[in-house]
């Protein structure tokens, strides 16, 4: 009964270790982290996506097809920086049967989801967004200007 006792405070005691509150640099570094990751994500999906525009989101229609939940988007487009605007287009929703909660680690979301009547920088490739990032909203790391900027470089560097 003692070796539990102990086994099981030196369980709790790491996993309060685990998302105790860092020190300024060391949030400081993990938020370049964030960038650098996130930075990466658009880097890759700015290559393969056939569709790059910004657009405010208008409706959103959810079909379910085979268990499988599908939203179709209408937008009212601002600018196209990537390819041709066509209309179909859609997200698919991923499963929600996994579920990563991590402290002071880097984390990078890439889960699709979009408001109506909000703004965002849609990455798309055959009509299925891969990112819709939020803008004027404070959940992007990455502003508008930097992720339009990486956006740039990565087609003149290609």
């Amino acid at each position: 009964m003692v070796k539990f006792i102990v086994i099981f405070a030196a369980l709790i005691s790491m996993n309060s270790m685990a998302c105790r509150i860092l020190p300024y640099e060391d949030m400081k570094e993990l938020a370049e982290e964030e960038l650098k990751l996130e930075a990466a994500f658009v880097k890759k999906v700015a290559t393969n996506a056939d569709l790059i525009f910004i657009a405010t989101v208008k409706g959103i229609k959810e079909k379910i097809d085979n268990d499988v939940s599908y939203y179709h988007v209408k937008v009212s487009v601002d600018d196209v920086l990537k390819g041709m605007y066509y209309k179909d287009l859609f997200w698919v929703e991923e499963s929600e049967e996994t579920i990563t909660i991590s402290c002071n680690v880097p984390f990078l979301n890439t889960r699709i989801s979009v408001l109506e009547s909000y703004k965002y920088l849609f990455y798309v490739q055959n009509g299925k967004i891969l990112r819709a990032s939020p803008f004027g909203q404070p959940i992007p790391h990455l502003s508008e200007e930097d992720e339009i900027k990486l956006i740039n470089e990565n087609m003149y560097n290609n």
